[in-house]
């Protein structure tokens, strides 16, 4: 109960950022050529059986989007296939964890008043919300952010934990 008096309204927060990106979800969610042609690739190497290392060219050949997302998108595939609610609710849940992740890291590193202040502005902000109703490379950026922050600051303490 100690907890639930001192973090209700990170809670809220969270909860109201959560109902936000997982809204009328499948139905309403974004997919557009781009991140379709990125699904189309990834299945393409599932079948294939190939990873693609670099992950896959962009508009401009020389240029790769980052592979974390088209292998996101390829495990995705290899367990659903081409079943889209899963890969709107797979991505709308990793900006689930981006609201928990910037949340905990101000509470650690910062303050409770800014984790606060930066968790509404992420859970309320409208880019962030479509993004993360998006199938895209861009959305587990915010989350993956956090992670670098925190291992950064752990790296900076010289903590056993800041290998990574």
């Amino acid at each position: 109960t100690e907890f639930l008096k001192t973090h209700w309204v990170a809670i809220l927060l969270i909860v109201a950022g959560t109902f936000l990106r997982f809204y009328q979800l499948p139905e309403k969610g974004i997919l557009f050529g781009d991140s379709g042609h990125d699904l189309l690739l990834a299945a393409e190497a599932v079948e294939q059986r190939q990873v693609p290392m670099l992950g896959i060219a962009s508009s401009l050949p020389r240029f790769h989007q980052g592979p974390l997302t088209i292998w996101l998108s390829m495990a995705i595939y290899a367990v659903v296939g081409f079943e889209p609610a899963w890969y709107f609710w797979v991505f709308a849940f990793i900006g689930c964890l981006a609201l928990i992740a910037i949340y905990e890291f101000s509470l650690v590193w910062l303050n409770q008043k800014i984790g606060l202040l930066a968790l509404a502005l992420l859970a309320f902000s409208p880019l962030a919300i479509a993004h993360s109703r998006m199938v895209y490379h861009t959305v587990p950026i915010a989350f993956l952010t956090v992670v670098v922050l925190w291992f950064t600051s752990q790296l900076l303490e010289r903590h056993k934990g800041s290998w990574p």
